[in-house]
């Protein structure tokens, strides 16, 4: 990096001001070299603070195939230089973590909070006209203007109300299913439409239900290799193990690979065996419960025969 960086200078030279952009690990060599490129300013985009596997494991574990093969140190005071902006959704958690950790090696960091939109926030500003009018925001400290043109963004995206939705499943499944029927504003794409419906009926309890979507979407596209992966995580966060087993028949059957889909089998049938513990521990829970309000029954007539 340091012989590209001498080989820039001569043209930065030129200019004023010096802007280092970047999203996700673009965002972290942003700020890791922006005081190597002599950058006056940094935009990042929900950006690493770095991959060393004894500081980002507590909260993000999407890089743990990349720990111990070189690159990814963490950021430190010493690497940064210019003003810098960091945009993120407080709410992701992968994402808030390391914002964290950058707000402390850099506190004068501008953060820009985006909440409900994960780690896509780079799509919110996607095309010249709005890139440059972001540009121009952040080379003119215009704070306020850059929340504002976010905030407006955000709620003109999909994805807005797809992260909403995926928020609410937990709680409020029956009412994701019920929107993702009658408002408009949740007309999101199939792939993640299809997530939803998994996962709120899966978290409903309406297991077949789910998986009877999952398998009409896998055979409708067949060329898609994300998708089935997220489905198969979705049934097991919610206690799906035998229709996630079941979808993986049909995945096998239609030649499915992955890179990850050994390790989500794996998980299947680590979820298939706590389940079939479950089912065997259950009469003897159920019998301790009932002893349990025996004894509290017999305890308060003992208690109130000493009155």
């Amino acid at each position: 990096m340091e012989e590209v960086a001498a080989k820039l200078k001569p043209t930065l030279a030129r200019y004023s001001k010096v802007l280092c952009y970047g999203n996700s690990m673009g965002g972290y060599a942003a700020i890791r070299f922006s005081k190597l490129l002599g950058a006056t300013h940094v935009l990042a985009i929900v950006p690493q603070a770095g991959i060393d596997p004894s500081v980002v494991t507590p909260f993000d574990r999407r890089y743990t195939t990349h720990f111990g093969k070189g690159g990814g140190g963490m950021i430190e005071p010493g690497h940064v230089a210019g003003k810098i902006w960091i945009v993120y959704d407080p709410l992701y958690s992968h994402d808030s973590g390391h914002a964290k950790l950058l707000k402390k090696a850099e506190p004068d960091a501008r953060m820009i909070r985006v909440p409900l939109r994960g780690h896509g926030v780079i799509h919110l500003t996607k095309g010249s006209k709005s890139t440059l009018n972001l540009f121009d925001a952040v080379f003119a400290d215009r704070y306020l203007d850059v929340v504002r043109m976010y905030r407006k963004r955000k709620r003109e995206s999909w994805v807005y109300y797809y992260t909403m939705a995926t928020a609410m499943v937990r709680r409020r499944p029956a009412e994701v299913l019920r929107l993702l029927k009658a408002d408009k504003r949740f007309s999101v794409p199939i792939a993640n439409r299809t997530q939803l419906i998994v996962a709120a009926n899966a978290r409903i309890g309406r297991r077949d239900e789910a998986l009877s979507a999952a398998i009409a979407y896998a055979r409708m596209h067949p060329t898609d290799l994300k998708t089935p992966l997220k489905i198969l995580d979705s049934m097991l966060a919610y206690k799906a193990p035998e229709q996630a087993s079941a979808f993986i028949d049909v995945l096998d059957q239609s030649g499915f690979q992955h890179p990850a889909f050994e390790r989500t089998r794996r998980l299947v049938e680590q979820g298939l065996r706590r389940a079939a513990v479950a089912v065997r521990v259950a009469p003897f829970a159920l019998a301790v419960e009932w002893l349990s309000a025996l004894f509290d029954v017999l305890n308060s007539e003992f208690a109130a025969s000493l009155l």
